[in-house]
């Protein structure tokens, strides 16, 4: 039987922070004055249930809260900068597009309206990214049978987890601690699987109907067919406007994927293991540097070019990711809009 055609999805938006420039440019006095009732509000929402105080990790806001949408999903919201002449703004928000379900977005707008006030949307205009993630799941693929590669990467740290007796490889991260981003391939199938087993565990003594459904949900996780995952992480984004994230470089264009289910040069089964094996171990690069003035080179070598995947066309990914972002309906169409540039030369109305 065949193996149905891989079907790259659309790329999402799986994570989201950003800060709106609350606050900015006033006094230390004056913004003390302009924190107070806003945490007045907040108190409010929570006694209202609408709102859910939270605990972090950082201190750099006075205020943190959750809006909660339903089933999970919510938004960390981070009010009144500790040190506001340090920060880019007064209010951060972080929240995971990705889980959306219709009307969280404006859910979280009407909130935030009813604490900020009705200067809140027009800062929505001029949001400043802290981090964006994109992501792309690709259906019908083995990641045991692909062998990946990322290409102009300077600083890299790759790493395969093996998580079963065969050695079944769960993911590869690329990128260095200290990188702007991670670019990140890993096999969706396994998450869910662990994200199912982990629910089981912690329903295990509960109500025996809970537990039922737990056990049901993992047995459906184990049926979905393969599919992985590749995400482009932008851990620091440095206030970056959203006009200008169509401009920046198509980190997806940098993934190559060698399918081994695709039809290509053969090699023998122990040059083909030994090749797989130092791929998996050291990299692409470094596996048919190896190779190089070997016998086997030149097979090697057509075999990794004549399987390069065909389902994989990234160039028009980042555009599509971008479009993504505006689909969330969590900015206006003015903030992907680049600002006028005013000519000081004309008479001021």
């Amino acid at each position: 039987m065949s193996r149905p055609l891989p079907i790259v999805k659309n790329p999402a938006v799986d994570f989201l922070a950003f800060v709106l420039p609350w606050g900015v440019g006033v006094s230390n006095e004056e913004y003390q004055q302009k924190v107070a009732p806003l945490a007045r509000r907040i108190a409010t929402e929570i006694d209202n249930h609408t709102c859910k105080r939270a605990f972090t990790k950082s201190n750099r806001y006075r205020e943190n809260f959750r809006i909660p949408f339903g089933d999970k999903r919510n938004a960390l919201v981070q009010i009144g900068a500790v040190r506001p002449d340090n920060q880019n703004g007064g209010i951060r928000i972080v929240v995971n597009p990705a889980q959306f379900a219709d009307g969280d977005a404006q859910h979280l707008h009407t909130v935030m309206e009813r604490i900020v006030g009705h200067t809140y949307r027009r800062l929505l205009s001029t949001p400043l990214l802290n981090r964006i993630d994109f992501a792309v799941d690709v259906l019908h693929v083995d990641l045991d049978r692909l062998l990946v590669d990322y290409n102009y990467a300077q600083n890299v740290t790759m790493f395969g987890k093996r998580i079963t007796r065969g050695g079944r490889t769960e993911g590869f991260n690329f990128g260095s601690v200290n990188s702007d981003y991670m670019c990140v391939v890993y096999d969706k199938r396994i998450e869910r699987v662990h994200a199912a087993a982990l629910n089981l565990i912690k329903t295990g003594r509960g109500d025996d109907r809970l537990i039922d459904n737990a056990i049901k949900r993992l047995q459906s996780t184990r049926e979905v067919p393969n599919a992985m995952r590749v995400e482009v992480r932008g851990k620091k984004m440095r206030g970056l406007e959203p006009w200008k994230l169509d401009r920046l470089a198509n980190r997806f264009a940098r993934f190559r994927f060698v399918d081994l289910s695709q039809n290509g040069t053969q090699l023998s089964e122990l040059d083909e293991a030994a090749f797989y094996a130092l791929c998996q171990q050291q990299g692409v690069k470094a596996a048919l540097a190896l190779f190089k003035g070997s016998p086997q080179a030149g097979k090697v070598r057509k075999y990794w070019e004549s399987r390069q995947a065909s389902w994989w066309q990234p160039e028009s990914l980042w555009t599509e990711a971008c479009a993504a972002l505006l689909n969330t309906g969590i900015f206006p169409d003015q903030a992907f809009a680049k600002p006028k540039v005013r000519n000081l030369a004309e008479p001021q109305l």
